[in-house]
């Protein structure tokens, strides 16, 4: 799972505690390094220095009003299945093979 240069900076922080949380420097079994962890890590920096370094060209989203904050609402269709979020997430972002 690779980070694209379109995501927002905060995101890189996120994968990035997760990154360094969820998997050890040092491997238990071998005592060697974990060279993944360290090519994962030094990946999300150059993303984030990436994305940083670019002015946000997007312009805010225009000030809505109670009433059609509450119709969105009311019209939103939650999709809890996740078969369907699987296959939603595969057509927007096909695997790389």
């Amino acid at each position: 799972m690779g980070i694209h240069t379109g995501e927002k900076p905060f995101k890189c922080e996120i994968y990035m505690t997760f990154t360094n949380d969820g998997n050890s420097t040092v491997q238990e079994a071998s005592g060697l390094i974990n060279f993944e962890k360290m090519h994962l890590l030094a990946q999300t920096l150059r993303t984030l220095r990436f994305c940083r370094g670019r002015q946000l060209l997007s312009q805010p989203p225009k000030p809505r009003s109670e009433m059609e904050v509450q119709n969105y609402l009311r019209n939103l269709r939650v999709i809890d299945n996740q078969r369907i979020l699987t296959g939603l997430s595969q057509r927007l972002e096909p695997k790389r093979q």
